[in-house]
């Protein structure tokens, strides 16, 4: 798997304010943040979805969380 810092890959939907992310390469070649959310952001989902692997989504959380980054999807 594939994970990297994207410097504004999340934006705030209250503010628009944007801040950094990791964000992990899926099985269909989309960039995630939150492994637990379906891309449209609408409906909660598990990292095998996204063809990750629980510790793959285990990783990309403690990554966002080691910052202090806002990876959880707000629906």
């Amino acid at each position: 798997m594939k994970i990297q810092l994207r410097q504004q890959g999340y934006m705030d939907a209250d503010t628009g304010e944007l801040f950094p992310v990791w964000v992990a390469k899926t099985s269909k070649g989309d960039w995630i943040h939150d492994p637990y959310v379906h891309q449209d952001g609408r409906a909660g989902a598990t990292p095998a979805d996204h063809g990750l692997t629980d510790e793959e989504a285990k990783e990309l959380v403690q990554r966002n969380e080691q910052f202090g980054f806002r990876w959880k999807c707000e629906w």
